[in-house]
Formats: C-alpha cells, sequence, structure tokens
C-alpha cells in the first residue's frame, strides 16, 4: 500500500519540485535543497523525488521541531495552535515521538513513520455557537472572522444588525466541471450577490430544493467561505489581536449575545474560557490514548474531563491533569489560548519568542536523518537477524545476534544519509526488546523479538 501511494504522489512531487528548483535558478539562488518529511527531519532533493510519501505530516512535524528551537527545551509538550486546527505532540531528548504503526493518509495505514501527533479542530477560526441544550460550542467547523470577512467587504457590518445574522456565504473560487448543476446554480448566485445569507439563497434561487445542502458542499470543497463568530473576533474585541476590523467583532458578539441572553462582556469571558478549557481536554485526550484508552461517549466522562482541564464543573471534587513535562505553545494565538493553561494544569508553559512563526523555524533549522529498523526473532535455539534490504543472518547466541543488529542498523543509516550529503553525522540506536506474555499479560523472561532502530542525524550540506 505505502508502495502504491509513494507511486502515485512520484509525477506531482517530481513536477513540483522541478518546478521549484528551475525558479530558484532562474533567480540567480543555487543552494542546496532540503524538504521536510513527517518525523521531524530533512531530506535532499534527490530522496524527496524518489520517497515522496515520507512528507506525510510535514507541516505538523516542522511545527514541533520549531517549538524545539525556539524554546531551547529537548523535552516538552508542543501546542501548536493555529486557525483550523491544534496539533499536540511529545519531543523526548531532542526527537519527536513517532508513530512506529506508521502514519495513516485518509483511510489508508502507510508505514512510513511519521510523528505521533494528536490533531483536534479546534483553532482561532473555530466557530462558536450553541447546541441542542443552548449550551456554548466551540468546533469542529472552520469559520472566516467576521472581522477578517468586514475587511474585504464592509456592508457585513450593517447586514449583522439589520438582519441579526452572522452567517453569510462568500465566494472564493468560480465554478468547475466538477460540481453538479445544482452546484453550480448555488454558486453562480453567491458570485452575484458578493455576500449572502441562508435566507437570501432559499427564497431566490428556483431551481435548487435543498439550497442548504448545496451551500455546505460547496463550502467543504472551498469554493465558498462561511462566516461566523470565532475565538479570533473575541481577540479583537478583547484587545489581544488586531489583524482585522474591530468594530465587526464587536458588532458579531452583540448580536451572538442577543441570541444567548447574556451580557456581550462576560459572554466573551466565556468564550475564551472554553477556548482555553478545550486546548487543556486535548492534552488530557492524547493522554488517554497514548495509555492505551478510548474515549467514551457519555456526559460522565465529559464531566470528568472537563474537570481535568482546570474548568471546576465538579462541585465537590477539584481534578486535574498535570502533564510532567513543560508546555511549549506555537502558533499565532498561544498567547490566549495556551499561556492560561500554566494555572488550571500547574505546568509551566512557555510561549517563545516568534512563536507565530515556529513552523518556518522549524523547518529551516532542523537536521537532515534517516532511519532503519533490524528485527531478531529466536528460533530453533538461534538467533535470526532480518535487516533492509540484507538476507536473514543467523546466530547461535542472542548477544551476538544484537551486535551483529546493531552494526548493521548504523551501517545502512550511515549510507543512505551519505546520499543526501549531510555533515557531523551522529547515530542515535534505541533497543526495544518484546517478550512473551503469560495469561495475565505479564512479560515473560523469553525474548520473543527485539527491534534494533538507528537513527541518523546530520547537517545539511551548505554549497558555498
Amino acid at each position: 500500500m505505502t508502495a502504491v501511494l509513494n507511486a502515485k504522489l512520484l509525477p506531482v512531487i517530481n513536477d513540483f519540485l522541478d518546478s521549484m528548483e528551475r525558479s530558484l535558478l532562474s533567480r540567480g539562488i543555487d543552494a542546496s535543497i532540503y524538504v521536510f518529511k513527517g518525523d521531524g527531519g530533512l531530506m535532499s532533493l534527490p530522496v524527496a523525488k524518489e520517497r515522496p510519501v515520507e512528507t506525510v505530516l510535514s507541516g505538523p512535524a516542522a511545527s514541533l521541531m520549531g517549538g524545539r528551537a525556539i524554546s531551547g527545551l529537548d523535552t516538552c509538550l508542543v501546542v501548536d495552535v493555529g486557525g483550523t486546527s491544534t496539533d499536540i505532540a511529545y519531543l523526548q531528548d531532542g526527537f519527536p515521538r513517532l508513530n512506529m504503526e506508521g502514519s495513516i493518509v485518509g483511510k489508508w495505514r502507510t508505514r512510513v513513520r511519521a510523528i505521533d501527533i494528536w490533531t483536534a479542530g479546534l483553532g482561532g477560526d473555530s466557530s462558536v455557537s450553541m447546541d441542542d441544550k443552548g449550551s456554548l460550542r466551540l468546533g469542529p467547523d472552520r469559520v472566516l472572522p467576521l472581522a477578517v470577512a468586514a475587511v474585504e467587504r464592509p456592508r457585513i457590518k450593517e447586514r449583522m444588525v439589520s438582519e441579526n445574522t452572522l452567517t453569510f456565504f462568500l465566494p472564493v473560487r468560480k465554478e468547475t466541471a466538477a460540481l453538479s448543476e445544482k452546484e453550480k446554480s448555488v454558486l453562480r448566485f453567491v458570485w452575484e450577490r458578493g455576500d449572502c445569507t441562508l435566507f437570501e439563497a432559499i427564497n431566490n434561487i428556483d431551481d435548487v430544493v435543498f439550497v442548504e445542502d448545496q451551500l455546505i458542499s460547496l463550502r467543504n470543497r472551498g469554493y465558498i467561505l462561511q462566516t461566523g463568530l470565532t475565538p479570533t473576533d473575541i481577540m479583537h474585541v478583547k484587545g489581544s489581536f488586531d489583524g482585522g476590523d474591530r468594530e465587526a467583532s464587536e458588532i458579531a458578539l452583540k448580536v451572538f449575545a442577543g441570541k444567548y441572553g447574556d451580557d456581550p462582556g462576560r459572554l466573551a469571558d466565556m468564550i475564551m474560557d472554553l477556548a482555553i478549557t478545550r486546548v487543556a481536554e486535548e492534552i488530557v485526550k492524547k493522554g488517554l490514548v497514548d495509555a492505551g484508552g478510548e474515549i467514551p461517549q457519555s456526559s460522565g466522562f465529559d464531566l470528568l474531563l472537563r474537570s481535568t482541564a482546570g474548568s471546576g464543573v465538579l462541585r465537590d471534587l477539584d481534578i486535574r491533569a498535570r502533564p510532567k513535562v513543560p508546555i511549549v505553545g506555537v502558533g499565532a494565538p498561544v498567547q490566549v489560548m495556551v499561556k492560561p493553561l500554566e494555572a488550571r494544569l500547574g505546568a509551566p508553559v512557555m510561549i517563545p519568542d516568534n512563536h507565530d512563526v515556529g513552523n518556518a523555524v522549524g523547518a529551516v533549522l532542523s537536521q537532515v536523518t534517516e532511519t532503519a529498523t533490524v528485527r531478531i526473532f529466536p528460533k530453533d535455539f538461534k538467533y535470526v537477524v532480518f535487516g533492509p534490504g540484507s538476507s536473514p543472518m543467523e546466530y547461535s547466541n542472542y548477544d551476538s545476534a544484537l551486535a551483529a543488529g546493531k552494526s548493521y542498523a548504523e551501517y545502512f543509516v550511515k549510507e543512505r544519509i551519505k546520499r543526501t550529503g549531510a555533515v557531523d553525522v551522529k547515530v542515535k540506536m534505541d533497543v526495544d526488546e518484546h517478550r512473551f506474555c503469560d495469561g495475565y499479560g505479564q512479560e515473560m523472561k523469553f525474548t520473543n523479538w527485539v527491534d534494533l532502530t538507528a537513527t541518523a542525524t546530520g547537517k545539511p550540506k551548505i554549497k558555498l
């Protein structure tokens, strides 16, 4: 499966990288080109053209390594809050924790080692809404903050008041052959109006029955944008962020407060408190999943989860999670959404300088990496060593097999990293013994198999 996915990526990535190389050369830039990988390392251009599937999850991995670079911490929990999502991952001794089962692309499991990351639909542009019980809800849908929408379309401010709505649909892309006739009809109407409400679309598009379904489909496919109240708007109201029309955010908050039935000032505090709580909840969820647990759907668990996030929802109990390592915030909204976790969870929180460009910093400062795993199996009172690109090798005792496995793994990654032109190469060896378990799940003294993972790191070679 991994080979098929890689093969499908080959023409796409090669065309992109060739174009980028030509563009740089046309500007007189004859520099070494490296491409980021999903495990937090770099690979050279020729390797990237051969193994493009290894770029899976490279974006979140860059943020993770950027968190390490700008914080100076080798062991920490990096929380990257963006507009759409929050990514949470651990750094241990300078290396990201990897998902050894392989990353998932869509519904397909690959054998590509990538960072062990927890992603939640939570960010600065998450939609603020009410659930069926009238309680505040944040995400998982992403909408365009009204502070941003009003910069391009100032009349939205008047329409929010006169029509008592925060939901407008704005055109982004022209129609293509991939759209159905109904979708094309709805998209043309949105382009004609420039910014339209659901009510306008339903009452003016005669040839489409389920207009709302078509609007949602067009939004999900990137042809139109939907506006709404977001944490970004609340940050504008509070003066903690200035990137759009503050007046539009203030109007949006008043309209929403009228529907929610509360004072705008207090509602703003409640929304930001919910955003902070949600980030803490996602940290707890990752900890549960990493320990082999499942996330059940029940009101009791939701209350317990919210309490561990430091929200104080349990009247008679104070239960909260406390991370064992420092938290590093990366991304534009972290001063508001992550820094308060220090008081909430009782763990040190660092918001480094240049946290808003941590992703770019990670891509620039990371090292070239290559990884290989050698596996040792006991068989008929002997030990068999299986390595990539090698025939099985048999040894009479465990120590000999272990030494040979380590030697081959180190040799293999050094040879691979030579192709990248990396300098100052170092090799880290991890030994993971898997033992037989008894009927009660307890490990016994007999070895089932051993994984030897060699990771070679080096600095990118700079052309002079």
